[in-house]
């Protein structure tokens, strides 16, 4: 009976975070997590247009996926990405935010996506505006109301 070393693998995807359609290139590191000292597991360059795979990837272990090169006009992600796989080869991101997610269709498809330069996640809503707007409105209906009362208008 051969003894072999059960793997898993999982795809990582490059996008505008603006417009899921638009691939980037950049460079990212995979670390093994836990081990201050580890050296990289895998170091690649995803290409437009292309996904990365990270293959042959022992399950029941953690991993540090770092952005080490941002796409052209785009900001670096400086967070490290936490990746599990489980010990049946399902994967986990821990801490991915907005910018990190697994695709719906194929659950070992990472997409990370990268803000432009100079933009931020939308965050919030319409603001004050409409409060400040209604807060007008109700002063000069009070306005009114008061100088129709002293016989003025």
């Amino acid at each position: 009976m051969k003894n072999t070393r059960t793997t898993s693998q999982f795809k990582l995807a490059k996008r505008s975070y603006r417009d899921s359609a638009q691939r980037l290139e950049a460079t990212f590191e995979l670390k093994e997590s836990g081990n201050a000292q580890a050296t990289a597991v895998v170091k690649t360059t995803t290409t437009t247009g292309d996904e990365v795979l990270f293959d042959n990837l022992p399950v029941g272990k953690s991993y540090i996926l770092k952005e080490t090169v941002a796409p052209d006009g785009y900001q670096k992600i400086e967070k490290e990405i936490h990746i599990d796989i489980g010990a049946d080869g399902a994967i986990t991101i821990q801490d991915g935010g907005d910018l990190v997610s697994l695709d719906n269709t194929d659950s070992h498809l990472i997409i990370v996506k990268n803000l432009r330069k100079g933009e931020y996640p939308k965050a919030g809503g319409v603001g004050i505006i409409p409060y400040i707007a209604l807060g007008g409105v109700m002063m000069l209906v009070a306005l009114a109301v008061e100088l129709r009362r002293k016989n003025i208008i």
